[in-house]
């Protein structure tokens, strides 16, 4: 670590985080960044993080629609969010099972939980799944995801809030010695589902 700042904000954007959270208590931090970020401030005193990645040309109109309600987002974490005390791990090891892992599926929790999980993902929907096999109630769309050729069907219901995107993810999890430690993603689907 020779800067100092490991994963967190560099500079002095972490006091201004700070700063502007004590003059306005609603403030949305909006990250826009290339890598996972420690954000622990953040996530533990301000009420919305919007996390932008590089969003592109057209990055500034698409924040504006989220933040304003303009648009229902849907994504969901592609890498774990992982605390500052990560650091402390040797990035000269770079195997996904020693030193406590790497990854989502091989993490297991030694430099501190994580900040978010891979995965991990808000909309302004209050969305509910439930495996297949429930009485589907009328505004509930039924997603499908399989692993292996075996097929596994997923029922989403929009409880509250706006029509929104569900992306539904499937994991599994084995006990086999070469199997990832935690879980492991085998497949996605994304599924429209309207207003309650």
């Amino acid at each position: 670590n020779a800067t100092g700042y490991g994963l967190k904000l560099p500079g002095d954007q972490q006091e201004l985080v700070r700063r502007v959270h004590h003059a306005n208590p609603r403030t949305v931090v909006v990250l826009i960044h290339g890598s996972p970020v420690a954000i622990e401030y953040a996530k533990a005193h301000v009420p919305a993080i919007v996390d932008a990645h590089y969003p592109g040309e057209m990055g500034g109109l698409a924040i504006a629609d989220v933040l304003t309600g303009a648009y229902n987002p849907s994504g969901r974490l592609v890498t774990t969010v992982y605390p500052q005390s990560f650091v402390n791990r040797s990035i000269a090891d770079t195997g996904l099972r020693s030193d406590g892992g790497l990854t989502y599926m091989h993490y297991d929790g030694s430099y501190g939980e994580p900040l978010w999980e891979f995965g991990h993902g808000l909309s302004y929907s209050n969305f509910t799944a439930k495996p297949y096999g429930h009485p589907p109630p009328s505004t509930a769309t039924t997603t499908s995801l399989a692993a292996d050729g075996i097929a596994f069907s997923v029922q989403v219901t929009n409880n509250g809030g706006p029509e929104g995107d569900f992306s539904a993810l499937g994991f599994v999890n084995s006990s086999h010695p070469e199997a990832p430690r935690n879980r492991k993603l085998f497949d996605y689907d994304r599924a429209s589902i309207g207003a309650n």
